[in-house]
């Protein structure tokens, strides 16, 4: 039989488990030499495939599951306003597909799920399954607050103005390992009814394949 001390141990336990550490990052500037520009309109962006930088800015490694998250950075050095969507950003592979990016609740979802409270509940029995349920919802919402707070946001382009974020991708089951691939990032002018497409070579992406 457990003692009082024990079975109240259990959920502080559970609970520490699920906890999120969320951080705070250096915002992404890019050198002028690394910004490729079309038309008054730059972007620059790199892949953030290191494990540990993804583990301190996510509290989790990403490459587990197949997500690859990349740092953008757009500006417009036009005098006409601009806006940019984040659903208006793709990754192309060689083989020519298009990934679309993956919404921060997505991701947050994919690679919070190593928290699952399951194994807790079939470890401590029902005290344990409420608590590790409650403590995975918080740690969940947690994640989900801070993935938005980092990630690229539809946003609108002054002259010389920039922004910044991170955007995530996946690709479908099948896919090959790659190291190289191309971003691509639209820039719409509302008052021309026009829009200009800036591409960026990415390299050491290090994907190594999706079964």
């Amino acid at each position: 039989m457990r003692s009082t001390k024990q079975i109240w141990l259990i959920p502080f336990t559970i609970a520490a488990c699920a906890h999120y550490d969320a951080s705070s990052i250096v915002p992404f500037q890019p050198p002028v030499e690394r910004i490729s520009v079309r038309d008054g309109f730059g972007v620059a962006a790199e892949a953030y495939i290191d494990g540990e930088s993804q583990k301190r800015t996510f509290d989790a490694d990403m490459r587990a599951t197949g997500v690859i998250p990349i740092r953008l950075y757009v500006l417009n050095k036009n005098t006409q306003p601009v806006s940019v969507r984040r659903s208006e950003i793709t990754l192309k592979l060689a083989d020519g597909r298009a990934i679309s990016t993956l919404s921060a609740e997505m991701v947050a979802a994919q690679v919070g799920e190593a928290g699952s409270p399951v194994a807790a509940s079939l470890g401590f029995g029902i005290l344990g399954s409420l608590v590790a349920a409650d403590a995975h919802s918080t740690s969940r919402s947690q994640r989900i607050t801070d993935y938005r707070r980092k990630e690229f946001k539809d946003t609108q382009l002054g002259k010389d103005q920039s922004a910044q974020g991170f955007v995530f991708f996946k690709p479908a089951p099948g896919t090959t390992p790659f190291n190289e691939a191309e971003l691509t990032v639209r820039f719409f002018n509302a008052d021309a009814g026009t829009s200009e497409v800036v591409s960026v070579r990415l390299t050491r992406v290090q994907f190594e394949g999706a079964k």
